[in-house]
């Protein structure tokens, strides 16, 4: 059974619109993350515990959090406590 050109015209017109869709989520990651994704975070420090591996502390929304990370990604993370507050002199 061989499918019919609707068929075929249809995912390829499919396929198309997917594509076009991924490279102008692609293209404006940034701007999308901006806005959708605006939280109070920063990363307070690091530390290199081997090689691909890395401990990581990060301030998000005012708690502190120890990330570990591996060359597959985030390992696992604990959240240390509230963050202290910056003392300007």
């Amino acid at each position: 059974m061989t499918p019919s050109a609707a068929y075929i015209a249809t995912m390829v017109t499919l396929l198309a619109v997917a594509a076009v869709v991924s490279l102008v989520l692609m293209r404006y990651r940034d701007k999308l993350h901006g806005a959708f994704g605006q939280r109070n975070q920063r990363i307070k420090t690091w530390a290199d515990i081997a090689p691909g591996a890395r401990l990581v502390v990060v301030e998000i929304d005012g708690q502190r959090v120890l990330c570990g990370l591996g060359k597959d990604g985030i390992r696992c993370m604990q959240v240390i406590g509230a963050a202290e507050a910056d003392h300007k002199a």
